[in-house]
């Protein structure tokens, strides 16, 4: 942790810190104001009542501000965790990637070596090659000199003694095949030597060039381990390091969030003392109103119940005369009934049919449907007959008493 980071989370603590006071004086405050409301000569159960809970709310208002400012800090202590992390992560990358240049180039260098040492091999194999291939193409040519100045010498001997007969031709002969059969045994056994030599060179050669090969790729793997070695040790002490800033960041963090959780149980701690002391009074003045409310309550249901019986004398008075009124209406109307026929379509007849069945009145057969009426008439079928005119009629003249 470098100096500025300390000295910015020292400042925040104190800051912190100075805040808390603040809040915690302004709660103080706003408890003994609201207290010398409550209990004023002029205060009433509905004032305490409010200004209770509206203290409060302004409690759970000020913790609700302190809970948010301590989420603020463990998300800043958590955010420099995470860039603390990212840049070992970033320094394990660079570590790896300065690994795999120095990997690649020791392969390349091991390969370039390697192409060196094979193109040595090759020109040397391809020098002795051609200083062999010389050797034998001088020997052809001596032989071949040789087989001609016998085949000259033979020449001459037989012009010279000029042996006739084929006897002498064939000795002659004979000598010739036994000398180029010695001189190419010769050059069998020289031309076996030479390519054993060439053998032997070009096997030393290759022993050199595999063994040069060997001791390149001992040293190519000895520098890889080496560096694999470095980078392992370089790993593991960034491992050590970056386990050991985890261990004090997150011993830093329960050291902070442990104070902090101290400081809210105590904060919630004196607001539950101060809440319950708040729900005392607010209970006690509660109990005064409630047994106000429950004798005003009860002086009403008394009255109510009163008044309520008085109705029901009244109701059960009326109900009495609605129903003298209502046979006395009744037996006018059978005595004086309406005159049906003032109806478009009722004659004296269907009147006297309509009274038969008990419709004295346009209120009544306002009332009927058409399918009453025509079991009522049970006219034929080719009697044209329209209840529902007559019943709208009827609804007409029950309302306003006269024909439209």
């Amino acid at each position: 942790m470098d100096g500025s980071t300390l000295v910015a989370i020292i400042f925040g603590a104190v800051l912190g810190f100075l805040a808390g006071w603040i809040i915690e004086w302004r709660v103080d405050l706003a408890f003994w104001k609201t207290r010398a409301a409550m209990f004023g000569p002029d205060a009433s159960a509905a004032a305490a009542e409010a200004q209770a809970d509206a203290a409060t709310t302004t409690l759970k208002e000020m913790l609700e501000k302190r809970e948010a400012e301590l989420a603020s800090l463990r998300t800043q202590l958590e955010e420099r965790d995470r860039q603390h992390l990212a840049d070992l992560a970033e320094r394990d990358r660079q570590a790896q990637a300065r690994l795999a240049e120095r990997e690649v180039a020791l392969k390349a260098e091991f390969d370039r070596r390697e192409a060196a040492v094979r193109t040595q091999a090759d020109g040397a194999v391809a020098t002795v090659r051609s200083q062999l291939e010389r050797q034998l193409a001088d020997l052809r040519t001596q032989l071949d000199t040789r087989l001609n100045a016998l085949r000259a010498q033979g020449d001459d001997q037989a012009a010279s003694t000029r042996v006739p007969g084929e006897a002498f031709f064939a000795s002659l002969r004979d000598e010739y095949e036994k000398r180029e059969a010695a001189r190419l045994h010769e050059y069998e056994q020289r031309l076996g030597e030479v390519r054993a030599a060439y053998d032997a060179r070009e096997q030393t050669l290759r022993e050199q060039l595999e063994a040069r090969e060997a001791r390149l790729r001992a040293e190519y793997e000895d520098r890889l381990a080496a560096a694999q070695k470095d980078r392992d040790g370089y790993l593991a002490s960034m491992q050590q390091q970056h386990e050991a800033r985890l261990a004090e960041v997150r011993a830093e963090n329960e050291s902070r969030e442990a104070a902090a959780l101290r400081e809210r149980e105590a904060a919630i701690k004196d607001r539950d003392e101060r809440i319950a002391a708040l729900i005392a009074e607010h209970s006690a003045r509660l109990a005064d109103v409630q047994q106000e409310h429950d004798r005003r309550e009860a002086a009403l249901r008394k009255e109510y119940e009163a008044r309520l019986a008085e109705a029901q004398k009244v109701r059960a008075a009326l109900e009495s005369d609605i129903k003298f009124v209502r046979r006395r209406y009744e037996l006018y109307v059978r005595n004086h009934p309406d005159d049906l026929t003032a109806i478009k379509g009722i004659g004296p007849k269907t009147e006297w049919l309509l009274h038969k069945a008990g419709i004295n009145s346009f209120a009544e057969l306002a009332e009927a449907t058409p399918d009453d009426i025509r079991s009522i008439l049970n006219a034929p079928k080719w009697r044209r007959v329209d209840p529902a005119s007559w019943i709208k009629q009827a609804a007409t003249l029950a309302k306003y008493g006269e024909k439209e």
